[in-house]
């Protein structure tokens, strides 16, 4: 096992999700800053440390406030974003990494829909809280062979 597994960096030290290098815990790896050949350099930030409202960077785990996540754009933007309020159900999904919504729901067709309980019509096992979508087009209970 490498040390940097054993030994994660701390807050302000050099991180890289990519190669399996992340931060210590309440620690995230931020999305820093693009060198000249456009490559992303990672940095350790304490979770936590954007606020609502406030300029972020993408980040594993995500650095801003609980609550939140960054809003980032696409392409050369992609590296700056907005701390921005995680969507409730009915409201549109919010973009980054991963579609988001608040927990108990999920991203469909672009909204944030509340998991479905077992009987309610499904299109996929992401939207049951049983994580099963049955043929019948229902969520069930998952059997323990499927």
């Amino acid at each position: 096992m490498p040390l940097s597994h054993a030994c994660p960096p701390a807050d302000g030290a050099a991180c890289d999700p990519n190669a399996g290098t992340l931060c210590q815990t309440g620690v995230s790896c931020v999305a820093d800053s693009l060198d000249a050949s456009s490559k992303v350099a990672w940095k350790c930030l304490k979770s936590g440390s954007y606020k609502t409202g406030e300029a972020c960077k993408p980040a594993f785990p995500e650095a801003c406030s609980s609550g939140n996540y960054c809003l980032a754009g696409t392409g050369a933007a992609a590296l700056n974003g907005v701390c921005t309020a995680i969507p409730d159900a009915k409201q549109a999904c919010g973009t980054g990494i991963g579609a988001q919504c608040k927990t108990g729901a999920v991203c469909v067709l672009g909204l944030c829909q509340n998991y479905a309980a077992n009987g309610v019509s499904c299109t996929g096992d992401d939207m049951c809280y049983s994580q099963y979508c049955g043929t019948s087009g229902g969520c069930a209970p998952r059997l323990p062979c499927q």
